[in-house]
């Protein structure tokens, strides 16, 4: 064999490959008697594969390299650091000393790399640190051989360092051999954790004695043991997760799914645990086993017929056979998307559950969307609607179609119904219905609408709707005209004018029926549009308003004049003041109509602010020049007087009763290791601390202590009490937890990558901090208090 010396760096300018696949590749880790088509495997790739099956790079260069066929252009480079000994005559060639196989923006390295031939049978053998890099991923092992003819690679003592797409950490994985064969690849005596080298105990695992993996269609791991600090927790005869992407290009919903423990008042203690399944062909689903101690054994099945991003099917089944009650209870449930040619899409859903544990309880729920969409036209139909039978009796449904059509020039159709209808044990009934007719133009300067339409007070849509003096109106017809720009001496000033015409029937309830008035109506408005005006030193003002009349067939005229203006004053960089004036009235008659009463109202407010990166001062009130009652003055401030330390304030004063209402005060505290927060808040009136909110963290190394809690001053008890004491152990957190409220201890195991992957004994319902709200308007002080934001 030839020492080729020098010559360490060998360009391939020209190289063969095959040019067809001659046979399938082998059997690798296929159980017998299932097609390749079954096991989703559609044979070998003669070209460049998937990222997931990173070894084959190594299956398809080599034989670029050595198998006769036609010549292929190609730009592959074997670079030698070492010793390099061979001869194109005996296709054999053998680095020592450091080798790498660079094709593009692959590269296959090691320490020793040989070309040769045994009993026939062309291979190539890459030993010691074998590191294998594809578009960023690598993939490292102790050998690497590959089979020409059987077309079939094998790495030894692999590991593959892997960061997913919704995982916050490296997912890793480690095992004793890696099987390659086209886009389909088994590892033996699998390894997977996200726990990286010295982790506490090691780190969790997930030890699997086969993976396989079929590039961008799912992964298969069987016989799978869960495993932490060395002692096996849980156990999944296999488990499958999809690779497959949705239509927005992101990963299946397909993921590991760790058994949930916990405790509640209906099922008592728990265990659920949930079991992914592929097939047959792309279809796929879950099986859920739960045990509950106060209820008993609940099985399930969620199947996926069809999930391709145009199409949707997927049906489930629950039962339960309920110990308390000794009654079966169940739940079926059915699910349909479909994408009908390109302009139609259509959901529907139905679902059929049997209840026994507040008395025999049957509904059936369902809806379904249709919805097509063509160029400058819009359709929408909705429906949905419950049927039940048992303690609680009747039907409520809810139904709308919408359809919306443009043309050219401005021209428009709108279409649309709604519909209401409820007669159902504890609530109110209702029966209503609501049509629109409206087409018109829209141009630069005018725009004009004719409508027809029967529409209900949207009061009455409400679970519990309040007393109205008014149920419908029918406007059949309504003419409106509309002129954005009106033309004045040769310019246009921003003011539009408005002209109309309706023919209206209102429907009132009286203790003795329903009242019907008829009336036509008239009217015209002249709008200002918004108008700023620039002061220079003494700020700006912005104001706008409208003058309206309407007439009407019974003789009524009603003038409304409204205006709405705000002023602006920046007194320093640092200090502003607002101040804005709101009127609306009516003059003339009262409008025979309830739906277009107008209400006058007339009310004058200002803010002074004050605002630095570390300061914020807030005083702001009001008055009400109709009422002559004077709002609240309500005074907030923010202070950060220290880097970490925030100090908030917020107090009221009541003029009209002359006291103070409330007062609210908060001290926050960020700085690692130690993190403080307490809200208090004082009523004057009761001199007596209502509520008082507090929450801390200390950490400690790997440990940390933390306490939240809510105490109610009316009531003398604890809304919410949290302790807490953790320990991070790198790639997941143990915690123990105590709920003073109700006495629960629990403990919890969370991995940090999969923040939805947990396993928690216990459960709790939060309740928000005062200084976590958005604003403290959502505190529950009485309705006659006004509040102002620190933004």
């Amino acid at each position: 064999m030839a020492d080729l010396g020098e010559k360490k760096v060998i360009p391939f300018m020209s190289v063969s490959r095959q040019e067809s696949c001659r046979r399938p590749c082998g059997r690798v880790g296929r159980r017998r008697g299932l097609s390749d088509r079954r096991r989703g495997f559609s044979g070998r790739s003669c070209g460049r594969v998937g990222l997931s099956t990173m070894a084959i790079l190594a299956v398809w260069v080599v034989a670029r390299i050595i198998v006769g066929g036609s010549v292929v252009a190609a730009e592959l480079r074997l670079n030698c650091s070492g010793s390099l000994k061979g001869s194109p005559a005996s296709e054999v060639f053998i680095c020592t000393g450091g080798a790498s196989l660079t094709d593009g923006s692959s590269v296959i390295q090691g320490d020793n790399m040989t070309f040769t031939k045994e009993d026939g049978v062309q291979l190539v053998k890459v030993s010691g640190n074998v590191r294998l890099v594809q578009n960023g991923r690598e993939m490292r092992g102790d050998s690497l051989t590959y089979s020409i003819k059987e077309e079939v690679s094998v790495i030894t003592s692999v590991m593959v360092e892997e960061t997913l797409a919704d995982a916050k950490t490296p997912l890793y994985l480690h095992g004793e051999k890696v099987t390659v064969c086209g886009n389909r690849s088994v590892i033996d005596q699998a390894k997977v954790t996200t726990c990286g080298p010295g982790s506490p105990g090691g780190g969790y695992y997930l030890a699997a004695k086969t993976i396989e993996v079929l590039a961008g269609d799912r992964v298969i791991l069987r016989h799978v043991r869960f495993v932490e600090f060395g002692i096996p927790l849980f156990y999944w005869p296999v488990l499958v997760l999809s690779l497959k992407e949705d239509a927005y290009g992101r990963l299946s919903s397909q993921q590991l799914n760790l058994p949930r423990i916990g405790r509640s008042a209906t099922e008592g203690w728990y265990i659920k645990t949930t079991h992914n399944y592929q097939g047959p062909e792309e279809q796929h689903g879950k099986v859920m086993l739960d045990y509950m101690t106060e209820l008993g054994t609940g099985v399930g099945v969620e199947h996926t017929f069809r999930d391709d991003g145009k199409t949707r099917e997927v049906y489930s089944f629950y039962v339960q056979p309920n110990k308390k009650t000794d009654v079966i209870d169940y739940k079926i449930t059915g699910v349909e998307e479909r994408e009908i040619g390109s302009r139609i899409k259509l959901k529907t859903g139905a679902t059929y559950t049997s209840s026994s544990l507040k008395g025999l309880q049957k509904d059936l729920d369902g809806y379904i969307n249709i919805t097509r969409s063509v160029g400058s036209s819009n359709t929408n139909i909705k429906y949905s609607g419950i049927q039940s039978s048992g303690v609680v009796n009747g039907y409520d449904i809810t139904g709308s179609a919408s359809h919306y059509q443009s043309w050219r020039g401005g021209w428009r159709l709108n279409l649309k119904g709604d519909l209401y209808r409820r007669q159902r044990t504890g609530y109110s009934d209702r029966h209503l219905f609501s049509y629109l007719v409206e087409g018109g133009r829209d141009t630069a300067s005018y725009q004009i609408s004719l409508m027809a339409e029967d529409s209900f007070n949207p009061e009455l849509a409400k679970d519990e709707p309040p007393e109205v003096n008014w149920n419908r109106i029918a406007r059949v017809p309504e003419i409106n005209f509309r002129w954005k720009n009106l033309p004045l001496i040769g310019r246009y000033v921003p003011t539009s004018v408005e002209m109309g015409y309706g023919k209206y029937e209102e429907y009132r309830t009286l203790p003795w029926g329903t009242q019907r008035v008829a009336i036509q109506r008239w009217k015209g408005a002249v709008n200002l549009n918004p108008h700023t005006f620039k002061l220079g030193r003494l700020g700006e003002y912005r104001w706008y308003g409208s003058l309206g009349y309407s007439y009407y067939d019974t003789g009524q005229r009603v003038w409304v004049p409204s205006t709405r203006s705000v002023y602006t004053l920046p007194i320093t960089r640092t200090l502003r003041f607002e101040g804005n004036y709101n009127y609306t009235d009516r003059f003339g008659d009262v409008s025979p109509l309830y739906f277009d009463a107008v209400t006058p109202a007339e009310k004058l407010t200002g803010r002074l602010t004050y605002s630095t990166p570390q300061t914020y001062l807030s005083l702001s009130g009001g008055y009400n020049l109709r009422s002559n009652t004077p709002d609240n003055l309500v005074m907030s401030a923010r202070l950060q007087p220290a880097a970490g330390l925030t100090l908030s304030g917020q107090t009221a004063y009541d003029p009209a009763y002359r006291r103070w209402p409330y007062a609210i005060g908060a001290l926050e505290y960020d700085k690692e290791p130690f993190v403080l927060k307490v809200g208090v808040r004082y009523n004057p009136v009761y001199r007596q601390v209502d509520r008082l909110d507090g929450t801390f963290d200390l950490q400690v190394g790997q440990w940390s202590f933390g306490y939240t809690g809510i105490y109610n001053g009316y009531t003398g008890k604890y809304e919410r009490g949290d302790f807490a004491l953790s320990w991070d152990m790198d790639c997941r957190i143990l915690s123990l937890r105590y709920n003073q409220p109700k006495g629960e201890v629990w403990l919890e195991y969370r991995i940090t990558a999969f923040p939805s992957a947990r396993i928690s004994l216990g459960t709790s319902e939060e309740k928000p901090l005062m200084f976590d709200l958005p604003s403290w308007k959502d505190l529950g002080l009485p309705d006659w208090h006004e509040y102002i934001d620190f933004d």
